[in-house]
């Protein structure tokens, strides 16, 4: 789509940076944890006490229910998602391209018909929202960038979903870079590599 198009963002000095993984729908988890750090939502929009740089690493969406009686209350791909791209407006945030992003955009453009991993509960809620509205999201969601990097303390930090590969494009990866940043490197036999469960990898 139009993100193929833009060019690599600048590197800036951040002096505040606050990272937050994958949320996966908790909203109410979300919302405590901003809270926590001072941002927080009034009438006139939202608040940066501390004016932290909020960077999302992606899979806003998909919740995964324990007890689906108790969480459902909490969960909600929309919220999260609305609450993230609103902070990226107000230049509080940035947000990366990620796995669950990318099932999502596909799912919903009816490019996929696999609905799991938490992906049939946020297409359970997108459909019964206004469609226009989430044609909306998903555009902006198909319009992140793969990875975001800055200076902080002297010190040059790019962040990534999974896997991050020096030189490769921010908006328009080549497709095994695409698939490095948002899933991780794989095994010499093909298959997804577990890199979260590699401490070996993790600490290198």
């Amino acid at each position: 789509m139009y993100s193929r198009f833009r060019p690599n963002l600048p590197v800036r000095v951040q002096d505040k940076n606050f990272i937050i993984g994958d949320v996966h729908g908790d909203y109410v988890s979300l919302t405590k944890l901003l809270n926590k750090v001072g941002v927080y939502k009034t009438d006139n929009g939202w608040v940066n006490e501390q004016g932290f740089k909020i960077i999302f690493l992606g899979d806003l969406n998909d919740p995964r229910f324990s007890n689906e009686e108790v969480n459902r209350k909490e969960m909600s791909s929309w919220k999260v998602m609305c609450i993230a791209k609103e902070l990226w407006e107000s230049g509080d945030a940035e947000i990366l391209h990620s796995n669950h992003h990318e099932n999502l955009i596909r799912a919903w453009r009816g490019q996929r018909d696999k609905l799991n991993y938490g992906l049939e509960y946020t297409m359970e809620e997108l459909n019964g929202l206004d469609h226009n509205e989430v044609d909306k999201m998903i555009n902006f969601l198909d319009s992140l960038p793969y990875f975001h990097s800055f200076v902080s303390g002297g010190r040059s930090f790019t962040c990534v979903h999974a896997s991050y590969v020096s030189g490769m494009s921010q908006f328009s990866p080549a497709e095994s870079n695409k698939s490095n940043a948002i899933y991780g490197f794989k095994n010499p036999d093909g298959s997804r590599r577990e890199w979260w469960r590699d401490e070996e990898y993790l600490q290198s």
